[in-house]
């Protein structure tokens, strides 16, 4: 019955990814669906393997591949749920590069024989694996653990600072309450397993610890399945949209906060293609946007944002200890041309003589 019971979850998960994949994902939502899409196919490896555990005989490095899997299938999830929340596509932080490298760097420790923490367990059983080496799993119970923390700390913390603002997210109380839930339930399960490992469970409650976890496990797929991006797409609940479509009067606006926030015009090739495919609007609404808003095109008003910050640039003294070109290229200018082009263009002069102009100031102000 337990086979059988496990290989459910794979089934129902690609019956989802299919569904959202195939039918869901457009050009206007892919930016935040991708994400949930990779969230989902993680989770389908993981319930094979899972279902590999109950039915053959497997080596105790299928329980590394399953907590890899687990912690990047975290890093794709906030992905989704941050992208959704600003209106475009985020990329993968240096922050969750981190905490992906954490456990597996532990994981090729303890195979080179290195045992940082000196913890022998108890438990004849962990994960369904039956424990041979009662030290294997201590190193990566607790590196896992800090890992999932940070990155349920960063999702807690980046969901109360932006969704209230965000144009995208509909229903916003619901939308947090979502986040903040999953978020509990996440650190409640990685408790409830180390708890059990390091032995803070009596024997005679192991049996109700089971259940709990055989519990949590069934409330994490649920969790999947009322994911605002997946209710968001069933027919038969459309009415709860939790997300709002991004109306062509919100265009310039993300445009501006995804150029601004993720410092797109420090790129020195920056595409206009890019852009379109990070926002989900179309190239001609993102150009027509901008010269309603700005009367510039794409490259000029790109080059706004290069301007302003040579300009921070000069009036914080770089220009005393570099090069003019330095600081077109520390501004996101791939040539000297077209800085010094761009930069007359905002101030009518050089940005050597803007520089002498702003010192002399400086220095009559201090007299």
């Amino acid at each position: 019955m337990d086979q059988y019971l496990a290989i459910l979850p794979f089934i129902f998960l690609s019956i989802l990814f299919f569904y959202l994949g195939l039918k869901k994902r457009n050009y206007s939502n892919s930016f935040h669906i991708d994400y949930i899409l990779i969230h989902l196919i993680i989770l389908i490896f993981m319930s094979f393997f899972y279902f590999g555990i109950k039915t053959l005989d497997f080596p105790l490095s299928f329980f590394d591949i399953i907590n890899q899997l687990h912690i990047a299938s975290l890093i794709a999830f906030i992905l989704h749920v941050e992208s959704a929340i600003r209106g475009y596509r985020l990329g993968i932080k240096k922050y969750f590069v981190f905490a992906f490298l954490m456990h597996f760097a532990i994981i090729l420790i303890n195979f080179f024989g290195i045992q940082l923490v000196d913890y022998k367990t108890d438990v004849k059983y962990f994960m369904l694996l039956e424990i041979n080496d009662p030290f294997y799993f201590t190193d990566k119970i607790l590196v896992k653990g800090t890992a999932i923390s940070l990155l349920v700390l960063y999702l807690i913390r980046m969901c109360y600072l932006n969704v209230n603002n965000s144009l995208t997210i509909n229903r916003k109380n619901l939308y947090k309450f979502w986040v903040y839930s999953y978020c509990f339930l996440i650190i409640e399960q990685m408790l409830v397993n180390k708890l059990y490992y390091f032995g803070f469970f009596a024997d005679p409650y192991i049996d109700y610890v089971n259940i709990l976890v055989r519990f949590n496990a069934i409330t994490t797929l649920m969790f999947i399945f009322i994911n605002p991006a997946i209710l968001n797409y069933l027919p038969i609940i459309k009415s709860i949209k939790i997300y709002s479509r991004v109306q062509k009067h919100n265009y310039f606006e993300i445009i501006q906060i995804f150029i601004k926030k993720e410092k797109l015009y420090l790129r020195k090739k920056i595409k206009i293609s890019d852009v379109s495919s990070d926002l989900g609007i179309s190239i001609k609404n993102i150009r027509a946007s901008i010269l309603l808003e700005e009367g510039v095109n794409f490259n000029d008003f790109i080059n706004k944002f290069r301007i302003e910050e040579s300009t921070k640039l000069i009036k914080s003294d770089y220009l005393k200890t570099r090069t003019v070109i330095a600081l077109g290229e520390k501004s996101g200018f791939n040539s000297h041309q077209s800085f010094f082009r761009a930069f007359k263009k905002v101030h009518n002069t050089t940005p050597t003589i803007y520089s002498n102009l702003i010192n002399k100031k400086g220095e009559s102000q201090s007299i």
